[in-house]
């Protein structure tokens, strides 16, 4: 799939699943190899400035369809804080009982500053953080701009 867009947009803390160094610069690389000069990356992810420092070891119980579905995560966080393992739970009434459904993940509890790093050494720049309250998104985004072409020749 070829072609150039005036936005990138990875939200729902995608960009977190990259777990190595390398794979979150080739993910920003490639997200600026596709946008034109002068356009926007958008990422959202978890406020993981603060969740390193709180190491919370579930999400909160969500509710669907009248209380008949139930999601909630499990963390398992690492020590350094770095990274955590992740259980997600799907519990949901079937007849006159309950089946449970667990999926597992890794993630990478990647700061405001490494993820800005990475996307200034990416070539992004006047990198903006907003917070949930500022934009009215549930998670935090960051904003960043590809260079426009006069920009990066000057």
């Amino acid at each position: 799939m070829g072609g150039r867009f005036d936005v990138v947009l990875s939200c729902d803390n995608a960009v977190p699943h990259l777990l190595g160094k390398w794979d979150l610069m080739a993910a920003l690389r490639g997200m600026d190899a596709r946008l034109v000069p002068g356009g926007l990356v958008v990422i959202g992810l978890r406020d993981y400035d603060q969740l390193r420092q709180d190491r919370p070891r579930s999400s909160l119980v969500r509710v669907f369809d009248g209380g008949n579905r139930l999601v909630f995560q499990v963390w398992d966080w690492d020590a350094s804080g770095e990274s955590y393992g992740l259980q997600h739970f799907l519990v949901q009434r079937q007849g006159d009982g309950w089946q449970t459904q667990c999926d597992e993940a890794r993630y990478r509890a990647l700061t405001r500053s490494k993820l800005t790093t990475g996307l200034e050494t990416a070539g992004f720049a006047q990198v903006e953080w907003l917070t949930p309250e500022q934009s009215g998104h549930f998670e935090p985004l960051v904003t960043a701009l590809r260079p426009s072409a006069s920009a990066t020749t000057a």
